[in-house]
C-alpha cells in the first residue's frame, strides 16, 4: 500500500464513522419512539415547524416578528424534548447527531486544517505499512536510555539523540540522508525506528526494511512475478525509507545494481534515507562498487555509534533485578 492508498484508507474510515453514526442515531430514534411515544410527537413538531420556517424564508416574508416566532417554537420544543428524554432516564443529548470526534464531526478537517483525529487516523495507518509495527512499542525519544551507554560514550550519543529530535522537528525534502555506523547493539536500529515512528505521528509515510527483505521485494518484482503488485514503488516514494543491516544481505551484481537503484534515484527525488549499517568506510569500499559506495560516503551524514552493547547490558540489568527479588 502506498501513500495514495493510505490516504484512500482513512477517507473511506472517515465516511464509515459518519455512516456508523447515521445508524447509531437512526436506532436511538427508533428506540425513543417506541419507548416515549410523546418524544416522538415533539419531534414531528419540531421538524413541521422547520418545514414552515423555510417556506416562509422561501416565500420572502421579511416580517421579524415572524421570524422569532419560529425560532421561540423550536427552542421551545427542544427543551421540551430534553426534558423528557430525563424524565424517562436518557441523557439529554440522546437524541443530537452521533460523531466519533467532536471536533470535526467524522469530516476530518476543522477550519481547513486537518483534524487531530484524522492526523491520527493516517499516522496508524502509515504505522501498519511502515514495517515498523512490531518495533513501535517504546520508540520513541523519550525512552531512549543514554544510562545504557558506558559513561565515557554518553555524550556523544547524547548529541546524536538531539540531532535526531532536531531532524524529525524540521523534516522535510532538503533533509539530510543519515548512515548510522556502528556495531551490533549500539542501538542504531533503534535510533531510526525512534525517527521513523515520530515522524510518523507528525502525518509522514515511513517504510522500514531490513535490507534482505527489500531486495527480496525487488527480486520478486522483478525476475517472479511482475504483476503481483510488490511494494517496491514505495520504497522509492516514501517520504522516509529506513534500510536496516546494510552490509548483512548476500552479495550480487543484481544487489549491487537494486541498492544504487534505489538509493540513487531516492536522491534524485529528494526523498531523504536513513540507513544504519556494521560496515566501516574501509569496509564498504571493500564490498561495494565505486559508485555506490561513492553515494554512501557523500551524499549521506556518515553518523558513527559509540561501541556498546545495548542489548547485553539490558539483560543484565533484567537479572540483577531478579536477584534482588
Amino acid at each position: 500500500m502506498n501513500k495514495s492508498k493510505c490516504l484512500d484508507a482513512v477517507n473511506q474510515l472517515m465516511e464509515d464513522r459518519r455512516t456508523q453514526g447515521k445508524i447509531e442515531e437512526n436506532r436511538r430514534r427508533e428506540e425513543i419512539s417506541a419507548a416515549v411515544p410523546a418524544i416522538a410527537q415533539k419531534e414531528r413538531e419540531l421538524q413541521e415547524n422547520h418545514a414552515a420556517f423555510f417556506r416562509f424564508i422561501a416565500d420572502r416574508d421579511g416580517s421579524e416578528e415572524k421570524f422569532l416566532e419560529f425560532r421561540d417554537k423550536s427552542l421551545a420544543l427542544q427543551e421540551e424534548i430534553k426534558a423528557l428524554l430525563v424524565q424517562n432516564g436518557y441523557p439529554e443529548a440522546y437524541l443530537d447527531p452521533v460523531h466519533h470526534c467532536s471536533v470535526c464531526y467524522d469530516d476530518g478537517v476543522v477550519d481547513g486544517q486537518l483534524c487531530a483525529c484524522y492526523k491520527q487516523a493516517l499516522s496508524e495507518q502509515y504505522l501498519k505499512e511502515s514495517g515498523m509495527e512490531h518495533l513501535f512499542s517504546g520508540s520513541c525519544f523519550a525512552n531512549y536510555d543514554l544510562s545504557l551507554y558506558p559513561e565515557d560514550s554518553r555524550d556523544k550519543m547524547k548529541k546524536l539523540l538531539e540531532f535526531s529530535k532536531k531532524y524529525v522537528k524540521t523534516f522535510g525534502e532538503d533533509s539530510q540522508n543519515l548512515l548510522f555506523v556502528g556495531e551490533p547493539g549500539c542501538g542504531k536500529t533503534f535510533l531510526s525506528v525512534c525517527i521513523g515512528c515520530e515522524l510518523i505521528r507528525a502525518g509522514n509515510f515511513v517504510l522500514y526494511a531490513p535490507v534482505q527483505e527489500l531486495l527480496n521485494d525487488f527480486e520478486a518484482a522483478t525476475f517472479r512475478n511482475k504483476e503481483a503488485g510488490l511494494p517496491t514503488d514505495d520504497y522509492l516514494d516514501a517520504d522516509l525509507l529506513i534500510i536496516d543491516d546494510l552490509g548483512t544481505e548476500f552479495y550480487s551484481s543484481f544487489v549491487e545494481t537494486t541498492l544504487y537503484s534505489v538509493i540513487n534515484t531516492r536522491l534524485t527525488r529528494k526523498k531523504p534515507t536513513v540507513i544504519s549499517t556494521n560496515l566501516s568506510i574501509e569496509d564498504r569500499s571493500e564490498c561495494y562498487a565505486a559508485r555506490l559506495n561513492s553515494r554512501l560516503t557523500y551524499s549521506f551524514l556518515n553518523l558513527e555509534f559509540p561501541d556498546a552493547d545495548l542489548r547485553a547490558e539490558t539483560l543484565r540489568r533484567k537479572a540483577a533485578r531478579r536477584k534482588k527479588q
